[in-house]
């Protein structure tokens, strides 16, 4: 199982090539911050070479790599960081459910954004509230949490930048997670780059406009 996220806020809409198929994208004419399902039928196990290019025109080659995919595993592919410094983030996904909690994974794609804390709380706490500590502290750019487990309920979400739990770089207030649920974010900066900061909700998030 394959899927792509678009997560280069100054690059334009991608295709994205299997085998120098150019005729025929794997996918085409991905947005920021967009991104696909799941491949179906999914991709068979094997060696490939991918290349991100532009929509337009297919001869702005953004990203080149090879990868091996392998039978009964799920993965990520995120085109990651500003134009000039674009490249591949692979994340391998676990996608089995858990009938009594829920399975939470944060990524930290924002270019303009330092080391970060992310805080999980009840809502209406603030991570400046006496006792508040990250659920994850100094998170890197490029950087993922892995999937950890979170019990059914309504949190407030926030990324903060490291050490400074005044500033509310991401507020995510009142994101619902579910028992059963799988659920993967990806923070991001605003389109062209920079703030406002934001994030990518993906799996099983409900985004209400």
């Amino acid at each position: 199982d394959v899927r792509v996220v678009h997560n280069s806020p100054d690059a334009p809409a991608v295709d994205v090539i299997v085998d120098d198929n150019f005729a025929a994208p794997l996918l085409a004419g991905i947005n920021f911050p967009e991104f696909s399902d799941f491949l179906s039928p999914p991709v068979e196990p094997g060696s490939y070479n991918f290349k991100v290019v532009d929509s337009g025109t297919q001869t702005v080659e953004a990203i080149n790599f090879d990868a091996d995919l392998l039978a009964g595993t799920a993965y990520t592919v995120i085109a990651n960081d500003v134009l000039a410094s674009i490249s591949e983030v692979i994340l391998v996904d676990d996608n089995r459910r858990v009938a009594t909690e829920a399975k939470l994974r944060l990524f930290h794609g924002s270019p303009s954004a330092g080391p970060v804390d992310i805080f999980l709380l009840p809502v209406d706490a603030l991570p400046s509230d006496a006792g508040a500590e990250p659920a994850f502290a100094n998170v890197e750019f490029g950087s993922e949490t892995g999937f950890v487990s979170v019990a059914q309920g309504t949190y407030d979400i926030y990324v903060t930048p490291a050490g400074d739990p005044d500033t509310l770089a991401i507020p995510a207030p009142g994101i619902e997670l579910t028992a059963n649920g799988i659920y993967s974010a990806i923070a991001r900066d605003a389109e062209g780059g920079g703030t406002p900061l934001g994030l990518i909700l993906m799996d099983d998030f409900v985004v209400t406009q």
